[in-house]
């Protein structure tokens, strides 16, 4: 049987935990993923190496475009 630690109590989480804890889809994440300061990097070799993301640095991130109203007219 496999531990399950809470996302938030991860330091990093992937695609679809981002996507479940932001309220968006996966193609949101990686459209955000785009972004230079998206705090993402990809563990393992090539294409084949997964996309892991700090949360807490997520968490910054939206609360930083949130401010910024990102994607509002």
């Amino acid at each position: 049987m496999k531990n399950e630690i809470p996302v938030w109590r991860k330091i990093l989480i992937s695609v679809d935990e981002a996507a479940a804890l932001a309220g968006v889809g996966r193609r949101q994440i990686n459209i955000w993923r785009l972004d230079f300061d998206f705090p993402s990097f990809r563990a393992g070799e090539g294409e084949r190496g997964n996309c892991k993301i700090n949360r807490v640095m997520f968490e910054r991130w939206l609360e930083k475009r949130t401010e910024m109203r990102v994607g509002e007219r």
